[in-house]
């Protein structure tokens, strides 16, 4: 793989992941977990031959265990990327990856493409909340987020695109961390009400767009919240419940 192939790898194995859910909205078929977690796999195969910068790494891929190149930081292991790999993790209930994912440093997905503010605070909300650090540090992180996400601060972000997408799993982050659970599953309603409000004004777009038919983020902290003994809605659209059910977790090794 070159530099960019793996991250072009990431692009097309999250397509397929997310085409599968058109046949297959509650994730009940094996070809649709397989597509996940190859998506999952790739994603943090991206970010570990990141981090690293010299030699080879070994990274998991389908059933096989490759030798990638080190390759050091590179445009298309972003914040995005990085975010969407961190979701796809935690749906997968991979600990190991996300916290080799909490370790890329964020001065990297800085310098490999620009991105407002508040996507990097967020990006340190899900690290502190994952490594478990003192909840007053994931607390400002959270605070820090909202307050950098307001459209006139967040300039290089659509503002539709701010408001019902990026936003959600910030608000669901606040209600799982008060434990509010009657909230959570407020929060969890208008995210998923505003993931088809934001696609279905976007006529044609859903066909050709990463995660149109599924919520990712809203779906990732609906598995935490899932894990946390929070009850959450499982027929609810836009989260395949096999997924967040942990329904086929230990199928094959990942």
């Amino acid at each position: 793989q070159s530099d960019a192939g793996v991250a072009h790898t990431f692009a097309a194995t999250k397509r397929l992941s997310d085409v599968r859910f058109a046949a297959d909205p509650d994730g009940a078929r094996l070809e649709t977990w397989e597509a996940w977690v190859w998506a999952m796999q790739t994603g943090s195969a991206l970010f570990r031959t990141t981090v690293a910068t010299e030699g080879t790494v070994e990274c998991r891929i389908t059933d096989r265990t490759l030798r990638l190149p080190a390759t050091g930081p590179v445009p298309g292991a972003d914040a995005r990327a990085w975010l969407d790999a961190f979701y796809l993790a935690t749906v997968c209930r991979e600990q190991d990856r996300l916290t080799l994912l909490c370790n890329v440093p964020l001065d990297d997905l800085r310098r490999a493409a620009p991105a407002d503010a508040y996507v990097f605070h967020w990006i340190q909300t899900l690290r502190a909340f994952w490594l478990r650090q003192p909840m007053d540090d994931v607390v400002q992180h959270l605070i820090a987020t909202m307050e950098t996400s307001h459209p006139h601060v967040a300039t290089r972000t659509p503002g539709d695109f701010l408001n019902l997408i990026d936003h959600q799993p910030a608000a669901l982050m606040h209600r799982l961390i008060a434990g509010d659970r009657d909230a959570f599953a407020k929060a969890l309603a208008e995210a998923l009400e505003h993931h088809e409000r934001y696609w279905s004004d976007r006529s044609g777009a859903a066909t050709t767009a990463l995660y149109s038919r599924i919520a990712l983020g809203p779906l990732a902290l609906a598995c935490l919240a899932h894990d946390s003994d929070f009850p959450v809605d499982d027929t609810s659209p836009y989260l395949p419940k096999h997924l967040l059910k942990r329904d086929w977790l230990g199928e094959f090794p990942t």
